[in-house]
């Protein structure tokens, strides 16, 4: 039995992300920028998260810092291109990482990377937009993190 309240806990929290996440892409696609209220909305739901796993007794510092890792890595991206990947777009990946954990979130970036390139070849070809454009890649991550929760939970 708690196991399963265990298990139900955690997707609660995994879904309350995705919500944060998918609501973060519509504006991120309409503004080209993220409000840093999503970011902050995903930060309060990962320290949640955490506290409940440190109440639980399944808390470690070095996990946790382990899991912000690949969103650690986005932010970095962002800094060597002069911010040509977002700023936000690492915050809500390193936001998300004590939820998800290291290896789902790297799933999701890299799955993110992918979708992005195919859908900016596609827009090129379709001369929707030019080499230049700047493109939102927070849906990008979305559809990553929803393919990596479908595939993880297959």
């Amino acid at each position: 039995m708690e196991i399963e309240n265990r298990l139900f806990i955690e997707i609660v929290f995994k879904v309350a992300a995705v919500l944060i996440l998918l609501t973060s892409s519509f504006e991120d696609l309409r503004e080209k920028k993220i409000p840093i209220l999503f970011p902050a909305a995903e930060m309060v739901l990962s320290i949640a998260y955490t506290g409940y796993l440190w109440s639980q007794g399944d808390f470690s510092l070095k996990l946790m810092f382990a899991n912000m890792l690949p969103g650690a890595m986005m932010l970095v991206v962002s800094a060597i291109t002069g911010m040509e990947l977002g700023t936000g777009d690492g915050l809500m990946a390193l936001s998300m990482g004590p939820i998800f954990g290291f290896c789902d979130m790297s799933v999701a970036i890299m799955l993110s990377f992918l979708f992005s390139s195919a859908g900016s070849i596609i827009l090129l070809v379709l001369r929707r937009v030019s080499a230049r454009s700047r493109l939102a890649f927070l849906p990008y991550l979305t559809m990553g993190v929803g393919v990596m929760c479908f595939a993880s939970f297959g």
